[in-house]
């Protein structure tokens, strides 16, 4: 492994701990070229991220702006380096979709960065049908991470419930929604590029 490699994957690591704390994250996969070993100097650093079912939008907003926080969130073209946020699901929607050659290959080498409780596990389940396709888990193992990250986040998610519970969430998504959809990458993506629901949301657009 280069110290390119090295360099971005130690990166990761740090910036996955921070969000380990962020309220309704439940688990945080490291793919893409760093996952499996291809980095450049180019190349971003893509984060997939799992959240409580139900609060998909709240929690990917307090993601975005954590990240933004540590100084290398993705944006604009700022790119090598950077953490890049192209996919969330939740932990009722871990299946990996779609089912395509691209996807076995990519997901197969995924790096499980931070996991609460068993849903790694409950993960590389949903996901047979990777291994059906011929690839197999690089990284496949059971996760051992603090208790402590779980204690703040829950702590924090409670006080999230009492204050803004339901109509909070219902907020997050129609600002978030908004923002995607006025988004030029939005506009000239083409079909598959963008997936949009309340279990599960997918950048893959092209640069403007």
């Amino acid at each position: 492994m280069d110290h390119l490699q090295q360099k971005y994957l130690r990166r990761a690591k740090i910036i996955a701990a921070v969000l380990s704390f962020t309220p309704f994250i439940r688990m945080i996969g490291l793919n893409g070229s760093v996952a499996r070993g291809e980095a450049t100097e180019e190349s971003d650093i893509d984060f997939w991220i799992c959240l409580k079912s139900g609060r998909l939008w709240s929690g990917r907003a307090f993601v975005t702006v954590l990240t933004h926080l540590t100084g290398y969130h993705r944006y604009q073209n700022k790119i090598a380096g950077r953490i890049c946020l192209n996919t969330y699901q939740t932990e009722e929607s871990l299946e990996i979709h779609p089912k395509n050659e691209k996807n076995a290959k990519d997901y197969a080498n995924i790096k499980i960065l931070y996991a609460a409780g068993s849903i790694a596990n409950h993960f590389f389940i949903s996901n047979r049908w990777i291994e059906q396709k011929g690839y197999r888990f690089t990284h496949k193992k059971a996760i051992s991470s603090s208790i402590f990250p779980a204690i703040i986040r829950g702590i924090f998610e409670i006080i999230y419930d009492i204050l803004f519970g339901d109509s909070g969430e219902r907020y997050s998504r129609s600002f978030q929604i908004k923002r995607i959809l006025a988004d030029p990458r939005t506009q000239n993506a083409r079909v598959g590029q963008i997936y949009i629901s309340d279990a599960e949301l997918r950048f893959h657009p092209k640069k403007v």
